[in-house]
């Protein structure tokens, strides 16, 4: 009987020490998936800041899209405003012009009243 006592207190012994066993292994797997979740939570807080880096260059590259559309539209309304400058340029020269040919009409018309008057003159002196 008391060996059967000693051998039932080895084969509990046994049990105990195998549960202990089981209880380190389910330990370090908890300890592994925890190391585990710890890595996917960096790994996923390192796709944010990779998102989140993209999303800044993103903005920026809008903001120079915009930068160089507004240089182009600031472009284009000077050489609107050089193209109204030379017509208007275009349009004082042409007033110029104008004015070049009345004066030369209104000095026609002088002459032409000196050459009359000249011929009155000389139906004058013919009668």
């Amino acid at each position: 009987m008391m060996e059967t006592a000693y051998n039932i207190g080895m084969m509990e012994t046994v049990y105990n020490i195998g549960m202990m066993e089981t209880a380190y292994n389910i330990g370090m797997m908890e300890t592994v998936y925890n190391i585990g979740m710890m890595e996917t939570v960096y790994n996923i807080g390192m796709m944010e800041t990779v998102y989140n880096i993209g999303m800044m260059e993103t903005a920026y590259n809008i903001g120079m899209m915009e930068t160089v559309y507004n240089i182009g539209m600031m472009e284009m309304a000077y050489n609107i405003g050089m193209m109204e400058t030379a017509y208007n340029i275009e349009m004082m020269e042409t007033a110029y012009n104008i004015g070049m040919m009345e004066t030369a009409y209104n000095i026609g018309m002088m002459e032409t009243a000196y050459t009359n008057q000249n011929v009155n003159c000389l139906h004058i002196l013919a009668s």
